[in-house]
């Protein structure tokens, strides 16, 4: 599997299933993670958690990450309320450093509009 992700993947032949185990290191790669934002736009709840649940203990080195942002993006926009709090929570401490990095900065642009009013209210 691991040489397979090296070139572009058929989202259509391999499933989340496929991948388990190793989704942060498909979000460190262009096709990689281009299959795990496909992905997510159509995944169930399960999908979604099991993904959620390898991602979060990393979620501050892919939010600066070239190709990873992009997987936290799609989560913030696919996933439940619950995981983006999570991850809005992860943020919190590294947000002035996140802001200095072009692809960290990129989640932050994303996140701001969802959190902006319970931000500012308290």
């Amino acid at each position: 599997m691991h040489e397979q992700h090296a070139n572009s993947i058929d989202v259509w032949l391999i499933s989340f299933q496929d991948v388990y185990g190793y989704i942060v290191e498909f979000c460190g790669d262009q096709h990689g993670s281009r299959f795990i934002q496909q992905k997510l736009e159509t995944a169930n709840s399960e999908e979604k958690d099991r993904v959620f649940a390898e991602i979060v203990p990393n979620a501050i080195q892919l939010m600066s990450d070239v190709f990873g942002n992009y997987v936290i993006q799609k989560l913030f926009e696919h996933g439940d309320q619950v995981q983006k709090k999570s991850l809005a929570n992860r943020m919190k401490g590294h947000v002035l450093n996140l802001s200095q990095q072009m692809y960290g900065c990129r989640v932050l642009q994303k996140v701001w509009p969802l959190f902006n009013r319970e931000v500012t209210r308290h």
